[in-house]
């Protein structure tokens, strides 16, 4: 399961969307972005994370069938990249395989997306932990005008870039290649724009970075990596908040406690 408020959408500044409806059991294709040349080179992450926004937005719904052909025609790509981007979304688990039978979206509860931001949040700890030790006064004092700057703002994109490139310079101090490989791992599936309140939502979390570029300041190391994981375990109630206001359990009510076993 990956739900993430620390990572950016694709690039999608090389995209045209179809003009003309594409219709595949009740679903409308038309507004889905194609893929253009800038991501032909990442194709699976850009076909993963347009499911991923289908189904947190409620568009694909549990139990759906995935009609690959479809999506794979609405957005502009070959079979292949989609079978890879499910592939990617079966291991984090908002998909599963039926033998003969295709793809389908799993249900997702809310403990689920609690314990993909926990998991998140002890990994990024790590990162913090070590960013205290080996960012420079530069990078810090730089981290601190970010998060100024993001209170002055009201700007969902504005404020989703800033918190990308906050968390990208945390992650990226002095983290060993398989500390970067979990990280990228967890951090793909985001929550930008399901809810009305969600500015609010960036404010508390931008006092939460407050603290964790104070303990940067004060080189403590263990007060960076708690005040990370708790951000971020915040974050994921933040995430169930937004997910509910748009009624992403509605429509599956035993979502709460059922998963799929199949």
């Amino acid at each position: 399961m990956v739900v993430s408020m620390n990572a950016r959408l694709p690039d999608l500044s090389a995209t045209v969307v179809h003009q003309t409806a594409v219709v595949a059991g009740g679903l409308d294709l038309s507004r889905l972005p194609r893929a253009g040349a800038r991501i032909r080179s990442n194709l699976k992450d850009f076909v993963a994370q347009t499911i991923r926004e289908m189904i947190f937005s409620g568009q694909l719904q549990v139990g759906t069938r995935i009609d690959q052909d479809a999506i794979a025609n609405a957005i502009g790509v070959s079979r292949m990249p989609l079978r890879e981007a499910l592939i990617v979304l079966e291991a984090e688990g908002i998909v599963e395989g039926r033998a003969r039978y295709g793809t389908y979206v799993r249900a997702v509860t809310r403990e689920d997306v609690q314990d993909h931001y926990k998991i998140y949040g002890l990994i990024s700890g790590i990162a913090a932990e070590r960013a205290a030790i080996s960012l420079t006064d530069e990078a810090i004092a730089a981290l601190a005008d970010l998060t100024a700057r993001a209170k002055s703002t009201t700007d969902l994109s504005d404020l989703n870039n800033m918190n990308f490139e906050f968390h990208r310079v945390i992650n990226g101090a002095g983290t060993s290649h398989r500390l970067k490989a979990q990280l990228v791992s967890l951090s793909p599936g985001v929550i930008t724009s399901y809810s009305a309140s969600l500015v609010d939502r960036h404010s508390a979390a931008w006092q939460e970075h407050e603290t964790i570029v104070d303990a940067l300041i004060r080189r403590d190391a263990k007060a960076a990596s708690s005040s990370m994981l708790q951000h971020l375990e915040h974050s994921g109630d933040r995430a169930v908040e937004a997910l509910e206001d748009i009624g992403f359990w509605a429509a599956d009510p035993e979502a709460e406690s059922v998963q799929s076993s199949k």
